[in-house]
Protein backbone atom coordinates (compact mmCIF):
# COMPACT_ATOMS: atom_id res chain seq x y z
CA UNK A 1 0.00 0.00 0.00
CA UNK A 2 2.61 2.58 0.68
CA UNK A 3 4.24 1.96 -2.05
CA UNK A 4 1.50 2.48 -4.57
CA UNK A 5 0.78 5.73 -2.40
CA UNK A 6 4.92 5.99 -3.05
CA UNK A 7 4.47 5.54 -6.79
CA UNK A 8 0.91 7.72 -7.30
CA UNK A 9 2.65 10.69 -5.65
CA UNK A 10 5.80 10.18 -7.67
CA UNK A 11 4.03 10.13 -11.25
CA UNK A 12 2.21 13.40 -9.60
CA UNK A 13 4.80 15.46 -9.43
CA UNK A 14 6.49 14.68 -12.81
CA UNK A 15 3.07 14.36 -14.54
CA UNK A 16 2.24 18.24 -12.90
CA UNK A 17 5.09 19.79 -15.23
CA UNK A 18 2.74 18.74 -18.44
CA UNK A 19 -0.27 20.07 -17.73
CA UNK A 20 0.46 23.58 -19.09
CA UNK A 21 1.32 21.87 -22.24
CA UNK A 22 -1.33 20.06 -22.46
CA UNK A 23 -4.30 22.93 -21.66
CA UNK A 24 -2.47 24.64 -24.65
CA UNK A 25 -2.60 21.37 -26.20
CA UNK A 26 -6.33 21.23 -25.73
CA UNK A 27 -7.45 24.77 -26.12
CA UNK A 28 -5.33 26.22 -29.03
CA UNK A 29 -7.46 28.28 -31.23
CA UNK A 30 -4.86 28.41 -34.23
CA UNK A 31 -3.92 24.82 -35.33
CA UNK A 32 -1.71 25.97 -38.14
CA UNK A 33 0.21 27.03 -34.71
CA UNK A 34 -0.34 23.71 -32.92
CA UNK A 35 3.39 22.02 -33.52
CA UNK A 36 5.00 24.90 -31.63
CA UNK A 37 3.81 22.67 -28.58
CA UNK A 38 5.61 19.71 -29.61
CA UNK A 39 8.60 19.62 -29.36
CA UNK A 40 8.70 21.05 -25.57
CA UNK A 41 5.72 18.50 -24.97
CA UNK A 42 7.76 15.43 -25.96
CA UNK A 43 11.12 16.82 -24.55
CA UNK A 44 9.39 17.09 -20.96
CA UNK A 45 8.13 13.23 -21.69
CA UNK A 46 11.67 12.37 -22.33
CA UNK A 47 12.90 14.35 -19.00
CA UNK A 48 10.38 12.63 -17.08
CA UNK A 49 11.73 9.01 -18.19
CA UNK A 50 14.96 10.16 -17.09
CA UNK A 51 14.66 11.00 -13.29
CA UNK A 52 11.10 9.60 -12.40
CA UNK A 53 11.27 5.69 -10.86
CA UNK A 54 8.31 4.55 -11.74
CA UNK A 55 6.73 6.54 -14.78
CA UNK A 56 9.20 5.58 -17.32
CA UNK A 57 8.05 2.09 -18.66
CA UNK A 58 6.91 1.47 -22.38
CA UNK A 59 3.01 1.19 -21.01
CA UNK A 60 3.25 4.29 -19.66
CA UNK A 61 5.05 6.09 -22.91
CA UNK A 62 2.16 4.26 -25.24
CA UNK A 63 -0.71 5.74 -23.06
CA UNK A 64 0.77 9.14 -22.64
CA UNK A 65 1.48 9.58 -26.44
CA UNK A 66 -2.09 8.13 -27.40
CA UNK A 67 -3.50 10.67 -24.98
CA UNK A 68 -1.78 13.14 -27.37
CA UNK A 69 -2.77 11.96 -30.48
CA UNK A 70 -6.45 12.02 -28.94
CA UNK A 71 -5.92 15.54 -28.23
CA UNK A 72 -4.55 16.32 -31.81
CA UNK A 73 -7.38 14.40 -33.60
CA UNK A 74 -9.96 16.30 -31.73
CA UNK A 75 -8.78 19.68 -32.82
CA UNK A 76 -7.72 18.94 -36.20
CA UNK A 77 -11.39 17.64 -36.51
CA UNK A 78 -12.59 20.82 -35.24
CA UNK A 79 -9.99 22.51 -37.44
CA UNK A 80 -11.62 20.70 -40.47
CA UNK A 81 -15.40 21.15 -39.14
CA UNK A 82 -16.29 17.86 -40.36
CA UNK A 83 -16.79 16.26 -43.86
CA UNK A 84 -19.91 18.78 -44.75
CA UNK A 85 -17.38 21.83 -44.34
CA UNK A 86 -15.46 19.90 -47.16
CA UNK A 87 -18.26 19.28 -49.27
CA UNK A 88 -19.42 22.78 -49.28
CA UNK A 89 -15.91 24.28 -50.44
CA UNK A 90 -15.93 22.35 -53.28
CA UNK A 91 -20.05 22.69 -53.74
CA UNK A 92 -18.89 26.71 -53.30
CA UNK A 93 -16.12 26.31 -55.65
CA UNK A 94 -13.89 26.72 -52.95
CA UNK A 95 -11.49 23.86 -54.41
CA UNK A 96 -8.56 24.95 -53.13
CA UNK A 97 -9.56 25.64 -49.68
CA UNK A 98 -10.54 22.52 -49.04
CA UNK A 99 -7.49 20.83 -50.29
CA UNK A 100 -5.44 22.90 -48.02
CA UNK A 101 -7.67 22.44 -44.63
CA UNK A 102 -6.88 18.78 -45.50
CA UNK A 103 -3.20 19.63 -46.15
CA UNK A 104 -2.29 21.77 -43.48
CA UNK A 105 -4.18 19.04 -40.83
CA UNK A 106 -1.64 16.04 -42.64
CA UNK A 107 1.05 18.55 -41.90
CA UNK A 108 0.15 18.97 -38.24
CA UNK A 109 -0.34 15.30 -37.41
CA UNK A 110 2.68 14.57 -39.63
CA UNK A 111 4.68 16.86 -37.35
CA UNK A 112 3.85 15.32 -33.98
CA UNK A 113 5.35 12.14 -34.94
CA UNK A 114 8.36 13.63 -36.47
CA UNK A 115 9.00 14.74 -33.24
CA UNK A 116 8.28 11.93 -31.96
CA UNK A 117 10.91 9.71 -33.45
CA UNK A 118 13.76 12.77 -33.42
CA UNK A 119 13.41 12.20 -29.34
CA UNK A 120 12.98 8.28 -29.60
CA UNK A 121 16.19 8.34 -31.05
CA UNK A 122 17.58 10.85 -28.30
CA UNK A 123 15.91 8.27 -25.67
CA UNK A 124 18.15 5.76 -27.46
CA UNK A 125 21.33 7.71 -27.06
CA UNK A 126 20.97 9.01 -23.69
CA UNK A 127 18.77 6.41 -22.13
CA UNK A 128 20.97 2.97 -23.93
CA UNK A 129 19.22 0.64 -21.12
CA UNK A 130 16.28 2.11 -21.17
CA UNK A 131 15.16 3.22 -24.79
CA UNK A 132 11.66 4.04 -25.91
CA UNK A 133 11.66 0.58 -27.23
CA UNK A 134 7.95 0.44 -28.13
CA UNK A 135 6.18 -0.50 -31.48
CA UNK A 136 4.86 2.73 -33.54
CA UNK A 137 2.00 1.12 -34.99
CA UNK A 138 0.56 0.80 -30.74
CA UNK A 139 1.43 4.69 -30.86
CA UNK A 140 -0.17 6.18 -33.68
CA UNK A 141 -2.59 3.57 -34.31
CA UNK A 142 -5.73 6.36 -33.77
CA UNK A 143 -3.40 9.13 -36.05
CA UNK A 144 -2.74 6.87 -38.54
CA UNK A 145 -5.58 6.14 -39.22
CA UNK A 146 -7.22 9.58 -38.84
CA UNK A 147 -4.21 10.50 -41.36
CA UNK A 148 -5.01 7.82 -43.68
CA UNK A 149 -8.69 9.44 -43.58
CA UNK A 150 -7.74 13.00 -44.47
CA UNK A 151 -5.76 11.31 -47.68
CA UNK A 152 -8.93 9.64 -48.99
CA UNK A 153 -10.64 13.15 -48.33
CA UNK A 154 -7.87 14.87 -50.33
CA UNK A 155 -7.95 12.19 -53.10
CA UNK A 156 -11.83 12.68 -53.18
CA UNK A 157 -11.37 16.42 -53.32
CA UNK A 158 -8.64 16.06 -56.27
CA UNK A 159 -11.44 13.85 -58.12
CA UNK A 160 -14.16 16.22 -57.60
CA UNK A 161 -12.03 18.90 -59.02
CA UNK A 162 -10.95 17.11 -62.04
CA UNK A 163 -14.49 15.81 -62.45
CA UNK A 164 -15.63 19.49 -62.44
CA UNK A 165 -13.33 20.08 -65.28
CA UNK A 166 -14.93 17.35 -67.36
CA UNK A 167 -18.17 18.98 -67.08
CA UNK A 168 -16.78 21.86 -68.25
CA UNK A 169 -14.87 20.79 -71.48
CA UNK A 170 -17.83 18.77 -71.83
CA UNK A 171 -20.42 21.17 -71.79
CA UNK A 172 -18.97 24.08 -73.42
CA UNK A 173 -20.88 27.34 -74.81
CA UNK A 174 -23.34 26.44 -77.24
CA UNK A 175 -22.80 24.64 -80.12
CA UNK A 176 -19.27 24.51 -79.38
CA UNK A 177 -19.90 22.37 -76.64
CA UNK A 178 -18.34 18.51 -76.19
CA UNK A 179 -15.37 16.96 -77.44
CA UNK A 180 -14.21 17.28 -81.18
CA UNK A 181 -12.85 14.68 -83.83
CA UNK A 182 -14.60 12.22 -85.57
CA UNK A 183 -15.34 10.24 -82.04
CA UNK A 184 -16.16 13.60 -80.44
CA UNK A 185 -20.04 12.88 -80.28
CA UNK A 186 -19.61 9.09 -78.77
CA UNK A 187 -16.56 10.24 -76.61
CA UNK A 188 -18.64 13.40 -75.02
CA UNK A 189 -21.67 10.71 -74.08
CA UNK A 190 -19.10 8.57 -72.31
CA UNK A 191 -17.37 11.49 -70.57
CA UNK A 192 -21.36 12.64 -69.78
CA UNK A 193 -22.22 9.32 -68.36
CA UNK A 194 -18.89 9.32 -65.85
CA UNK A 195 -19.47 12.64 -64.83
CA UNK A 196 -22.97 12.03 -63.74
CA UNK A 197 -22.11 8.75 -62.28
CA UNK A 198 -19.54 10.57 -59.63
CA UNK A 199 -21.82 13.41 -58.96
CA UNK A 200 -24.75 10.40 -57.56
CA UNK A 201 -21.50 8.53 -55.74
CA UNK A 202 -20.21 12.35 -54.25
CA UNK A 203 -23.68 13.09 -53.68
CA UNK A 204 -24.25 9.39 -51.49
CA UNK A 205 -20.91 9.64 -50.17
CA UNK A 206 -22.27 13.47 -48.64
CA UNK A 207 -25.38 11.50 -47.52
CA UNK A 208 -23.48 8.97 -45.86
CA UNK A 209 -25.50 9.65 -42.10
CA UNK A 210 -22.05 9.88 -40.48
CA UNK A 211 -18.54 12.11 -40.80
CA UNK A 212 -16.29 10.85 -43.25
CA UNK A 213 -13.90 12.32 -40.67
CA UNK A 214 -15.09 9.99 -37.93
CA UNK A 215 -12.37 7.01 -37.92
CA UNK A 216 -14.42 5.02 -35.35
CA UNK A 217 -17.13 4.47 -38.20
CA UNK A 218 -16.13 0.97 -39.73
CA UNK A 219 -18.17 1.28 -42.69
CA UNK A 220 -16.44 4.28 -44.46
CA UNK A 221 -14.03 1.82 -45.92
CA UNK A 222 -16.78 0.12 -48.21
CA UNK A 223 -18.57 3.59 -49.02
CA UNK A 224 -15.24 5.13 -50.15
CA UNK A 225 -14.82 2.18 -52.34
CA UNK A 226 -17.90 1.92 -53.97
CA UNK A 227 -18.41 6.02 -54.27
CA UNK A 228 -15.42 7.25 -54.60
CA UNK A 229 -12.72 5.08 -56.04
CA UNK A 230 -15.08 3.59 -58.96
CA UNK A 231 -15.60 6.88 -61.02
CA UNK A 232 -12.29 7.55 -60.36
CA UNK A 233 -10.68 4.46 -61.87
CA UNK A 234 -13.53 5.08 -64.81
CA UNK A 235 -11.77 8.85 -64.99
CA UNK A 236 -8.11 7.19 -65.17
CA UNK A 237 -9.32 4.44 -67.79
CA UNK A 238 -10.83 7.14 -69.63
CA UNK A 239 -7.88 9.33 -69.90
CA UNK A 240 -5.18 6.78 -70.85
Amino acid sequence: MHANREEANDNLKYLQTLAKWFKNLNEMDNFGDLPTLFKPIVHTILLIWKNSDHYNKPMRLVVIIRMICNAIISQAVKFVSGSDAIFGCLEDDEFGRAVETLKTTLRVCGAFKAIYFDFKDMAANECPQNPWAVTPAAIFVRLNGFMERCMDMLEMCNTYNNFNKLEKMVEGTGQNGGLGGTKGGPLTETVRDIFFSFKKASEKLKTAGYDLLDITVDSFDDDYAVHALIPLRCFFYLCH
